[in-house]
């Protein structure tokens, strides 16, 4: 009699310990599945900011580019000599870009890294 209850229980534990992993192997499978689905998500809403922010860098682009050169082109007409106004465009350009390289960890560090964590842990 002692005999077959330890059998029982043997079995009954056994059972529980193959459910137990049925479970355990399902929950990981489901925590896999989980962890891939919210990383295609955070991937394809990166990719869909960079493309966005590509397109308006390139459009702005050409905004400046046009309006530099038609800047130019005025002052020179205003001076009377074309290769000033389009060195007084150039002078003005070299003067800003010199600012932003003096204040770019001030400026842009900041800026950059904010954007990028807020999109990165945004839900």
């Amino acid at each position: 009699m002692e005999e077959g209850r330890a059998t029982e229980v043997k079995d009954n534990l056994k059972t529980h310990v193959e459910s137990l992993v049925g479970h355990v192997t399902d929950y990981a499978e489901t925590k896999f599945d989980l962890t891939l689905l919210k990383t295609t998500d955070k991937l394809a809403s990166t990719l869909s900011s960079a493309t966005s922010a590509i397109i308006v860098g390139v459009l702005a682009f050409f905004v400046f580019l046009f309006a530099s050169l038609g800047t130019a082109w005025w002052l020179g007409q205003e001076l009377n000599n074309a290769a000033e106004g389009y060195f007084i465009v150039a002078g003005f350009f070299v003067f800003i870009t010199l600012i932003a390289f003096l204040f770019r960890r001030m400026l842009f560090k900041p800026l950059v890294t904010n954007i990028f964590l807020k999109h990165l842990y945004d839900k």
